[in-house]
């Protein structure tokens, strides 16, 4: 597998960090790093990549996620482990791994691969051939989803677009995929899971074009998702109602200073 090594010197410039947060991982770490690890390989195999890193974060897991993915870095030389002491949530994560990373472009996603990481590639195009500045998915075809869940998602989305004026789909979805730099000069702040929600905000609140695609889903595979807890979904609002002052004074004092960016919702 040409993963590791004379990547760099393929025809696009783009090097992929993949960011990957992980909480209590350990029963699928294992595979979604292998896929991962084929999926950049074969994106810098095919000239779309220059070179590629991914970073799992250890959110303070209670289980063995931390050893599983010291062993998989041990083993292949584009793998980092960075941990965390205590658990944090998602946010913070993500804001680690920024501040870790260091390649052209960033992929955020969660560590049980929710998405074929092929999706990358056209994601990159979007952004270095098209204009987009920021990628973001929105999930199709979600056929383990109750009813619960779809409200879940559909009511956030309106939430997100009552208090801030940013209409996504699926504003949650965690796929993102945007350049660093782009990033870095984001002033994120979330430390769970409102992260997404907040990247998007101030990307558009700063005059960039975030392109929102659609994806197939793909159900988690391992272990059990949090996403519906009482806690999470206690934490996802709480972090929302803290952050409707600063970001819609941001929308304010924006507004009068550059032009607009905007959200395109893709078909395909």
């Amino acid at each position: 597998m040409s993963t590791e090594a004379g990547a760099l010197g393929a025809p696009s410039s783009a090097v992929v960090s993949l960011v990957l947060p992980a909480w209590n991982e350990e029963d699928g770490l294992r595979v979604a790093i292998g896929e991962a690890l084929d999926a950049l390989g074969a994106l810098v195999d095919r000239g779309e990549a220059g070179g590629f890193e991914i970073i799992v974060i250890d959110d303070g897991s209670t289980d063995e996620t931390a050893a599983v993915a010291e062993e998989i870095a041990d083993e292949h030389a584009p793998v980092r482990v960075i941990r965390h002491a205590v658990n944090r949530g998602v946010g913070a994560g993500l804001r680690t791994g920024l501040d870790a990373a260091t390649g052209t472009h960033v992929v955020s996603t969660d560590s049980d691969m929710p998405v074929d990481l092929a999706a990358i590639g056209p994601a990159l195009r979007r952004i270095d051939q098209e204009g987009a500045d920021v990628v973001a998915g929105r999930r199709i075809e979600r056929r383990d989803d109750g009813t619960l869940r779809w409200l879940a998602t559909g009511g956030y989305d309106l939430l997100v677009r009552l208090a801030f004026g940013v209409r996504v789909d699926d504003v949650n979805f965690a796929f993102k995929v945007a350049r660093l730099d782009l990033l870095r000069s984001l002033d994120l702040r979330s430390e769970g899971p409102f992260i997404d929600a907040e990247l998007i905000i101030l990307a558009v609140l700063g005059g960039r074009r975030v392109e929102v695609v659609p994806m197939v889903y793909r159900p988690r595979r391992f272990g059990e998702s949090s996403t519906l807890s009482v806690r999470t979904l206690g934490r996802l609002v709480r972090e929302l109602v803290a952050n409707v002052g600063r970001l819609r004074r941001l929308r304010w004092l924006r507004s009068s200073q550059r032009g607009a960016g905007g959200v395109v919702q893709r078909n395909g």
